[in-house]
């Protein structure tokens, strides 16, 4: 199959001051997403290429609380600002549901959404879930998502609506979203049935040990949960992300509404060298 990380969604009360805060802590652009009226949520958004952070809240509870990811952003927001759940980007949506029917792997849809922009279009997508590991409320497996518009069109889109540099060229990388679980050997087990993405060991001075999934130049890091992670449902969960920036040539971090930020010197390519 053909992975690429899509998208991190962050639960938060208002979508405009997060974003607001994360430009003035980052130097980058953000920008005002749109709504997701079938699912009575909205957006604001930052984009590193085509992989980007959600910043999603409620706008009409009862129209969330009928909706898979409505519900879930509903739920997350009750537990306090912070990262929930992630999204992996294909093109062959009816081969990853032909493959988990044959497989025999539980999962819900696709589901058509779709979200209207300030300027009143309209941009579509289909989403896949795959059955959660453990507790309801966790989101621990990726939601599978894809897009009408190829990435071509996507990405030029981007650059005229000032998402991204008019080069289109993109000075930070998404490199990392690490996640804590308290079930690691579910979590592994069923990343890679339905991803049949072969999780490899990994150690951090920080965090210990955990497993790694490589999605295109991206990877996902699951670590055992936190020592120091109070026992409640935000220790579930996505709680950092990592982004490596051209011009940089050291290390710094903050934090935005629960979610850690590390930047990071980006590695230079061959033709850099």
């Amino acid at each position: 199959m053909d992975w690429h990380f899509d998208h991190l969604l962050h639960a938060v009360l208002d979508p405009e001051a997060t974003r607001f805060e994360f430009a003035r802590l980052l130097g980058w652009r953000t920008m005002a997403g749109g709504e997701h009226r079938a699912f009575g949520t909205y957006n604001a958004l930052a984009y590193f290429g085509l992989s980007y952070i959600e910043w999603i809240a409620v706008r009409d509870a009862g129209l969330a609380a009928a909706s898979e990811l409505g519900s879930r952003v509903q739920t997350a927001r009750t537990q306090g600002a912070g990262p929930f759940w992630c999204a992996l980007r294909t093109t062959q949506m009816d081969r990853v549901v032909a493959a988990w029917h044959q497989d025999g792997l539980p999962f819900l849809g696709p589901v058509e959404a779709s979200r209207e922009l300030p300027d009143g279009r309209v941009i579509r997508w289909q989403m896949l879930f795959a059955e959660q590991e453990g507790r309801p409320d966790t989101c621990l497996i990726p939601f599978v998502i894809q897009w009408v518009a190829d990435d071509a069109t996507r990405l030029a889109d981007l650059v005229g609506r000032g998402a991204l540099p008019p080069s289109g060229r993109c000075d930070l990388q998404l490199t990392a979203v690490h996640f804590a679980s308290s079930r690691m050997e579910a979590v592994t087990r069923r990343m890679e049935q339905y991803f049949r993405i072969q999780g490899e060991p990994c150690v951090d001075e920080r965090y210990g040990t955990g497993r790694a999934f490589t999605i295109g130049s991206t990877r996902l890091l699951y670590w055992h949960r936190l020592k120091d992670a109070p026992d409640e449902p935000r220790s579930e969960g996505p709680f950092q992300l990592d982004l490596a920036e051209r011009s940089r040539e050291d290390r710094a971090c903050f934090t935005v509404q629960g979610l850690r930020v590390e930047l990071q010197p980006a590695c230079p390519t061959s033709s850099e060298v």
